[in-house]
């Protein structure tokens, strides 16, 4: 009795569980759908809002790099997205790392947005370069922080590439003394309250324009606009990232309005890319940008958030925007918080920035041999300070990747071509290289409706498939790539391209293959198939290559499939077919079809593409064409009907006539058909006096 309970139990317990695990899964699912459905919204709202045509030009904002560290969770994807579309949308930079690098930056283009994943864009007409400081305030502004009494572990804080604070990065990742509790941003409060240095060219800016947190699902507090979302910890979890997308997708929408609207009053292309610089928040946040920066304060005094370790002094929400009546009477509160980047450039970084980078890697790498113990904690406290250094760092040292990192480009690629930006571009053909670079510009967005481009694009997949089967030695001694007019417009206006797709060779520039000229092949003249292309390419690599066409197993299988199943056919319906076969009035007829069609001109008029008919001078329509080396349509097909009326009325006087028993009806149907074939034939006669007027007989 006692195992008979423990078995029901069991079997309830068992029954419960899979309920719950069968719920959950599919409330998970849901989610993900869900989830899915809102990005996509978001997707097609954002990239519906593109209008190539427009004047306004956004190169100068890509010296502003959104960094942004994923970690793999769900909210990632969304994250990621949301700071994709808004980059691509203000003519600004977008990179991702997962780890201690986060991708290399061309020199000049040195001013970062470091933001957590756990970050949504709500508002994308808030842009970063109107938050930006005038360029004469002093101490400069090197270093932003949140007004957020979790210090500078709010999820995004801003840094400028400049001496002193590549310096201050070198001091966070060499130091081997660090307190054990505080984290890596912590730490960084903490070195500002010890180092007046490095606070003098700290701001805290206000919360609103860098960060807030979402409230609740049906809203918000209305004195926290909001950019950049922070669903930091558990909110991470447990509040849903779904209405801010819906909130970004909305406001797209409306941009994509009011460019609509201003094209259709003005009658002229609206200076705007994307719309939103004709919404009226993007106007009221470069106003009251202005305005606070004109009362600025700098300085670890300004950090009232840190307590003397650097962490957060965790005050009630409410009390730590003290403030807020001065922000509030800034402008309107819908505008501002925002993640914002500044402006600057000094070439004297470039050697600063390697002494410091070069410094900075031997001291860690003698810390962690010195004291094995510390390795562990350490490193892993300050993995995303050394990911952000890798993220500077580079931006002032602006080396040029060499011939190993496009050949892993190229590797990684799945038709071997690499896909370039306008910074990518520049950075392959710079330096010296010992490699050629074959480069495909082209137009393949649905927007620009560049026909040859989608023609000649599997023709360009083909080829780099088939220089992917070289052995490894050559293969990376050239390299194909492209670059789409979405991806690099500035390299289109430097080459002054307003055609696509076009195709150049740029040669190595050292080594025995080396040349200054650059090769354009001629896509007017060799077109767009492969052949041409080919031979034009096999004349510029290190080595010959043959187009590879794998062998398909398809035309072995299908060609004696359909050959088994149309004799089967055959058998099958022979009872059918073999009458037909041996009839000779189906035989007759057929004979007397195709010799009318053949000896009335079709042919001729398939071959030299005749007229149907022509109008004469007075208007009249011409039907016959004089002479005998022309014809027209219309003339050819009452030639064909005259023909088979012919052959029609004599095959019946040859074989139904004689056929009648009655001699009357013989003698009767004789009469007939002979005075049919008489009349028939003299308007015959009388056509072709009408096409040769010289021609001296007729009938009637």
């Amino acid at each position: 009795m006692l195992r008979s309970r423990r078995r029901l139990l069991l079997w309830i317990v068992g029954l419960i569980a899979s309920i719950v695990f069968i719920s959950r899964t599919a409330y998970v699912v849901a989610n993900r759908r869900a989830d899915s459905r809102a990005l996509a919204s978001l997707e097609r709202a954002m990239t519906s809002l593109e209008h190539p045509e427009s004047p306004l030009s956004l190169e100068g904002n890509r010296k502003i790099l959104i960094v942004q560290h994923v970690r793999g969770k769900r909210i990632d994807m969304a994250s990621e997205l949301s700071h994709k579309l808004y980059a691509k949308a203000w003519g600004y930079r977008h990179k991702t790392t997962g780890g201690n690098y986060c991708g290399r930056n061309v020199h000049g283009s040195f001013n970062k947005v470091y933001t957590d994943a756990d970050t949504i864009v709500s508002d994308p007409s808030v842009a970063i370069h109107v938050l930006l400081p005038p360029e004469n305030t002093t101490p400069e502004p090197l270093l932003l922080g949140s007004q957020d009494h979790n210090g500078f572990n709010a999820g995004v804080f801003l840094i400028r590439v400049h001496p002193t604070m590549l310096q201050f990065l070198e001091d966070l990742i060499s130091d081997t003394k660090l307190p054990g509790k505080l984290s890596d941003q912590h730490y960084m409060g903490f070195r500002l309250r010890t180092q007046p240095k490095y606070s003098d060219h700290f701001y805290e800016i206000p919360k609103q324009w860098l960060n807030a947190y979402w409230i609740d699902e049906l809203g918000r507090k209305p004195w926290r606009p909001m950019l950049h979302v922070h669903l930091v910890n558990w909110l991470s979890e447990s509040v849903s990232w779904r209405p801010m997308i819906r909130q970004a997708t909305r406001i797209s929408k409306d941009a994509k309005e009011a460019y609509s609207k201003s094209y259709n009053v003005n009658g002229n292309v609206p200076n705007s890319i994307f719309g939103f610089e004709l919404l009226p928040q993007y106007a009221m946040t470069g106003v009251s940008a202005e305005k606070w920066w004109k009362q600025a304060q700098n300085g670890v005094r300004k950090m009232r958030f840190l307590d003397e370790n650097g962490e957060g002094s965790r005050i009630d929400g409410d009390q730590y925007n003290e403030d807020r009546s001065f922000v509030l009477s800034l402008g309107p509160p819908a505008m501002l918080a925002v993640v914002a980047d500044y402006r600057g450039g000094d070439d004297t970084l470039l050697p600063s920035g390697r002494d410091l980078h070069d410094t900075a890697r031997a001291r860690l790498v003698t810390r962690a041999n010195i004291d094995q113990s510390k390795t562990t904690t350490t490193t892993m406290r300050l993995s995303s300070l050394l990911g952000l250094a890798g993220a500077l760092l580079p931006a002032a040292l602006a080396a040029n990747p060499g011939r190993e990192h496009w050949a892993e480009l190229a590797a990684k690629s799945k038709n071997g071509i690499i896909t370039l930006d306008s910074e990518s571009y520049e950075d392959i053909l710079s330096g010296d290289r010992d490699y050629g670079v074959l480069v495909e510009l082209t137009a393949l967005g649905a927007q620009y409706k560049c026909n040859p481009c989608h023609e000649f694009e599997p023709v360009y997949q083909e080829l780099a498939k088939s220089w992917q089967r070289v052995p490894k030695d050559a293969r990376d001694h050239y390299f194909i790539a492209e670059l789409d007019f979405a991806d690099g417009q500035s390299v289109y206006q430097k080459l002054q391209l307003n055609t696509a797709p076009t195709v150049f060779y740029h040669p190595p520039n050292k080594g025995e293959r080396a040349s200054k000229e650059r090769k354009q092949y001629d896509l007017n003249r060799a077109g767009l198939g492969l052949p041409n292309l080919h031979s034009f390419v096999k004349s510029t690599t290190p080595v010959s290559f043959e187009i590879y066409r794998p062998m398909s197993p398809w035309p072995f299988i299908i060609t004696p499939f359909l050959i088994g199943a149309a004799g089967y056919v055959l058998y099958a319906t022979s009872d059918f077919w073999i009458p037909v076969a041996q009839s000779r009035i189906f035989w007759g007829v057929l004979s007397i079809i195709a010799v009318t069609i053949w000896t009335s001109g079709y042919m001729w008029n398939r071959i030299k593409g005749a007229p149907y008919v022509t109008a004469g001078p007075n208007g009249q329509v011409n039907w016959i064409a004089q002479g005998y080396g022309n014809q027209y349509g219309l003339e050819t097909q009452v030639v064909a009907v005259l023909y088979a009326s012919l052959a029609g009325a004599v095959v019946i006087l040859t074989t139904l006539i004689p056929a009648q028993a009655n001699t009357n009806k013989q003698r009767v149907g004789v009469l007939l058909w002979v005075a049919l074939i008489v009349v028939l034939y003299s308007f015959l006669i009388r056509l072709f006096k009408i096409k040769n007027g010289g021609y001296p007989f007729g009938l009637f």
